[in-house]
């Protein structure tokens, strides 16, 4: 499973429970921005972005973080002080055992 199919499966699965879909496509562009190899603030993200710039350009702050909220319950993201990155460690109990020899 990729990384990208995950966050898909994890919102997807989110649908149900009285998320609309244009809030659950946000999240999900929203996390799949996330790099998983550095740290980032939330508005150095938007910012170095033009898709979630322009996502979240007609929007308040307040939507922002509640979606960072939202994806780090999920924990799509992680946390660390005042930046983020995408968890993708989560993936490695998604992954198949190795066969050794």
């Amino acid at each position: 499973m990729s990384w990208h199919k995950f966050i898909y499966d994890v919102l997807d699965s989110k649908k149900a429970k009285g998320k609309t879909r244009a809030i659950v496509k946000r999240q999900r562009t929203l996390a799949l921005q996330f790099p998983v190899e550095r740290w980032n603030t939330p508005d150095d993200l938007v910012a170095s972005s033009g898709i979630l710039a322009k996502e979240y350009a007609m929007l308040s702050a307040t939507t922002l973080v509640r979606d960072i909220t939202e994806l780090e319950k999920l924990a799509l993201i992680v946390k660390d002080k005042d930046k983020y990155k995408g968890n993708i460690e989560i993936m490695h109990g998604y992954m198949p055992m190795r066969k050794t020899k």
